[in-house]
This record gives structure tokens, sequence and C-alpha cells, in this order.
């Protein structure tokens, strides 16, 4: 509790220094310390505000010669996305911004490893706030590892993830990867002057973030960039190698959507410099209402789908913790409650393999035959539920997820350090109500779904530990989870930190009988690694399928 003590003692001396101030070469931050043991610098630009001629644009680095120091006390509101998401924080088209969550006190020359968090939301809603990494960084502290937090915003839906032959042409393609690469660049620049190491930052990501960290592994790659911005990587929920995973299409996709834009915005034929000076309350509709917004295949970041270039070796070779949630699924199909049938489930699975109803037969027959735990229904799992909602749930969580983390883990165990997880753990009932993505669930919805899309988040920042009815597996998952996040930051390595609460994690061996660690601790069950071997029938019958559609081998 050494930091603690003199984070007391720097604010005891006077109010002068109870706010911090950071002197970087972006810039004098000043930031507060409103929350105990931590500085926080909140808000900060890290690109020039994309409205009026920079929408549509490139992002821009900040200037640097402000002659005032910027006031970095609050968090800056979210990209444009749905109204619903206003109350959080508000929202707006000047959103570029990052957070910074340090010790209290951290001086310059500490060279702390950073923890880089791209939030997720399918890249079309989600902002930093809901990821405040304050309760990460106070268990770092605690632990006696402590560790500098970024979390940022990005450009959203149409305004970061527009696509046509004309954005093309424009060069303006995947604008959302390219704030969080200036962002990363940000952080590498300037994170010193807040006691960060740029030589030891880790990225992270959930969900869609989780993606646009692969993304950002790739364009390491093909830019000869390995260990330039990051020395490694933690991706929650989220690899290529899913069907349907988020793609990387090419421009003509979107030509429809674009023509549609320009009519209804009053813009046919000037095209994107009429687009930039539309009123940001006239276009906004027309570009956030999307589901997902997909990559652009650009020949820049992209030259194929994202899927194929990682399966053909080219990510940067860096350290990964990659895994997934055991009912993914509940989040992607129709409703827990309203779940498909066998024929269209069937209907769905021949969708991603060339409408081969018969491969598909066989393989819905392979999910049909597996029992109910195999299925995903954990110790917790609703008993209500009929058994076609397991079978329904465990496609859906492959399709999306797990067939992803199958394809990864085999492809990069000869490659690069990789530790796989599986998590089990199902949050507290109430956990949903404080969710934005379950506003107002009730408990019988929260049995039903299970360990959910985005349940681990509660995990990896701390917030299950507050949750009036967690149980003491609760606060042990959160805190094994949280301590293996920041061992790997520091050593990139899960097991690195003595006594942690978690059991030896052994690195995936594709080679062998590949474990995962489990984490659970409920019900008698405990944390462990574990052979990765459930549905291992169904995962072969897959990896048949569609190497016979991609012409590669199966897993």
């Amino acid at each position: 509790m050494k930091s603690a003590l003199l984070c007391l003692l720097y604010i005891s001396v006077g109010s002068a220094l109870a706010q911090p101030q950071v002197h970087a070469p972006s810039g004098v931050f000043r930031g507060n310390s409103s929350i105990a043991d931590l500085d926080q610098f909140l808000g900060i630009p890290y690109a020039q505000p994309p409205v009026k001629g920079l929408r549509f644009a490139n992002p821009l680095p900040v200037d640097s010669s402000q002659e005032h120091a910027v006031d970095a006390t609050a968090y800056g509101p979210g990209c444009s996305q749905l109204a619903s998401f206003a109350e959080y924080n508000g929202l707006g088209e000047d959103c570029l911004s990052l957070n910074v969550i340090r010790p209290c006190g951290t001086s310059p020359n500490a060279a702390l490893p950073v923890m880089f968090w791209i939030h997720g939301g399918g890249n079309t809603n989600g902002q930093s706030i809901f990821y405040n990494g304050t309760a990460l960084v106070q268990h770092s502290i605690a632990i006696d590892h402590p560790v500098v937090y970024v979390g940022i915003n990005y450009r959203l839906n149409g305004f970061g993830f527009l696509n046509s032959p004309a954005i093309q042409a424009d060069g303006v393609s995947n604008l959302g990867l390219k704030d969080q690469y200036l962002a990363l660049q940000w952080a590498h620049d300037n994170i010193a002057g807040f006691g960060g190491d740029p030589d030891k930052i880790t990225i992270s990501g959930e969900s869609a973030g989780a993606a646009d960290c692969w993304a950002q592994l790739h364009y390491a790659y093909t830019n000869n960039e390995t260990n330039k911005y990051f020395r490694g990587m933690i991706t929650q929920s989220g690899a290529p190698g899913s069907p349907a995973f988020p793609r990387a299409v090419e421009p003509q996709a979107g030509a429809a959507n674009y023509k549609s834009l320009l009519e209804k915005t009053g813009c046919t034929g000037e095209g994107l410099p009429c687009l930039r000076n539309v009123p940001h309350s006239v276009i906004s509709p027309f570009l956030i209402n999307q589901a997902i917004a997909d990559f652009t295949i650009d020949n820049d970041w992209f030259n194929g789908n994202l899927s194929e270039l990682v399966e053909s070796g080219q990510f940067a070779r860096v350290p990964v913790i990659h895994g997934t949630n055991l009912d993914e699924g509940s989040f992607f199909m129709p409703s827990p409650f309203r779940f498909p049938n066998r024929a269209a489930l069937i209907k769905t699975i021949a969708s991603y393999l060339n409408n081969n109803t018969d491969t598909a037969s066989h393989i819905y027959n392979l999910y049909a035959s597996l029992s109910d735990v195999e299925l995903g229904k954990g110790p917790k799992g609703d008993p209500t539920a009929p058994r076609g909602y397991w079978v329904a749930l465990a496609i859906y969580t492959d399709l999306f997820m797990d067939l992803g983390k199958q394809t990864w883990l085999r492809i990069a165990s000869w490659a690069v350090d990789t530790w796989g997880y599986d998590f089990r753990q199902q949050p507290p009932l109430n956990s949903l109500n404080l969710s934005y993505e379950y506003p107002g669930a009730t408990p019988k919805f929260a049995e039903r779904v299970g360990v959910y899309h985005g349940s681990e988040l509660l995990y990896v920042f701390g917030e299950a530990t507050h949750l009036p009815d967690r149980t003491a597996g609760d606060d042990s998952v959160a805190i094994a989870v949280m301590g293996a996040w920041i061992s790997f930051a520091y050593y990139l390595s899960p097991n690195g930190i003595e006594g942690s609460a978690m059991p030896f994690w052994p690195r995936y061996n594709s080679s062998s009988a590949g474990e995962l660690m489990v984490f659970e601790e409920q019900k008698g069950l405990s944390m462990r690694a574990e052979a990765n071997v459930m549905r291992a029938a169904v995962y072969e019958a897959w990896g048949e399928a569609l190497a016979a559609i991609e012409q590669k081998p199966p897993f």
C-alpha cells in the first residue's frame, strides 16, 4: 500500500498540488484525483476534431503547441451513435479523446506497463466511459504491480466505417481503425510523461474491440511495426475464423448505401465535399442505424478478408491471451425465449456453407447429439430451458465466437506464446441491470442468458466485486482475471505474479491436447486448466466443411 500513502501525502500538501499535472510532448494536462489512490486524466484529445472538412477524413494529430494546460478532469462525449446512449456522457462528432488512469502521484520515470483498451459494441456503439479502468488500476496497486490504463473513443458507424468505391478512391476507408492507430501512436509518444513505459504497451479489447485489435495486429505485420506500438495483446470474445466474425468487404458492397446517403442529404453529384458540410443533425440518422460496421478491403489495411489474412500468417508475432464465454450465443440469437427451431438452424448453418443443406444437417445432428453440459449449460443454467434452446445456443456461440477461437488457437500456438481461456462464471442475476446492453432485465432473462456475451467484463474491470448479490466465487474470479491480465502486461505471461489466486495457466499447444484456463468458482467447481475438447467432433466437422469451400486445411 506504499503508493496509497504517497498519494495521501501528495494531496495533503495543499490544494495547489491536489490537481495532478503532466508535461508531455503533446501538451500539459491537468487531471483529477477524485478516486482513491488514482490520478485521472480524462477526455484528452488525441486527434483534431473530425468535423466539417475533417469529417470522412483520415485523423490528424492534435496541435502540440497549446499555450495553456489542457483541462483533463472530465470524460469527453461518446462518438455519434444511437441517441439512447447519449444519457451516459453525451454524444457528438468531436469525440476523439482518450483517458489515462494511473496510480496517484506516479512519477514520469516510473516506466509502468500500459494497458490500452479498445471498446466493443459492433463498431456502432460504446464509449470509453463504460470501461473506466479505475478498479483495475486500484487492484494493480493492491498487488504491488501498478499499471497505467488508457481507454479510447473512436469513430463508429458510418462516421468511422463508411464503405463505397468513392470512399476508397479518396483514401478514407476504415477511419475507425485509423483513429485507434493514431491513439496508439499518441500513447507511445506521450505515456512516459504519465509514468508509463512506451515499450510495454498491451492492447486489449472485447467483441468488436477484439476484432479491431486483430486488425491492428495485422496492420503492424504488413507495415513491419511489430513491437513498435504494442508488445502483447489480450482479446476477449472475438477472433478471425468465425463464420459470422466482422468481415472485410469490397468497397462495392457499400455502393448502394452510399448512393442513398447522397440522395437523402441532397449531395447527389457532389460527393464527399458536400457530405462534409451537411449538418450533423441531418446526416447522423443515416449513419448510425447499422447493427455492425464491417471493415473495407482498401488495399491498405486489408487486401482480403481479415480471417483469411490472419489464417495465412499475416499477423505481428506478439504474445496473446484469447478466450470466449460459455454462452456467447444468447446475445446473438433472435431471442433466448424465441429461439430458432431445427429447420431454421439448419438453414442458418447452411448459409455459411454455400447453402449446402446436407452438410448443415450433418453438423446440426452432431450438436443435437451432445449433452446439455457440452452444449453450454453451466451449473447455474436455467433449469426450465428446453433442450432446443441449448442446441441453438451452442450453434450461435460457435458461429460468432468459438469457431474463431479454435482457428486462432490452432494457428497461433506454433507462432507465438498463446494462452486460451473459457469463461464460465455466471454473474449475479442483478448484473444485467448494470449493463447498457440489457437495461431492465428480469431475473428470468438473466438466468436464461447465462454466461452471456460481455459478462466477463464485470470481472476484468472489477465491477463484480461490488455487486450486491455477488458470491465469494465472483470475488475470486475477478481477482484472478485482473491479476492474470496485469501479470501479462508486466511479464507477457499470466503466470508472473507470485501468490496469484489463479492456478498455473499452461501455454496452449495445438500439437497435443491444448489446455484452456476455465474461469469458474461456483457450485463446487473451481478454476482449473482443462483440455480443449468440448464439442471437438462438431469443430472437426465445421473445419472440414469450411475447408472444402475455402480450399484450405481444416482445423
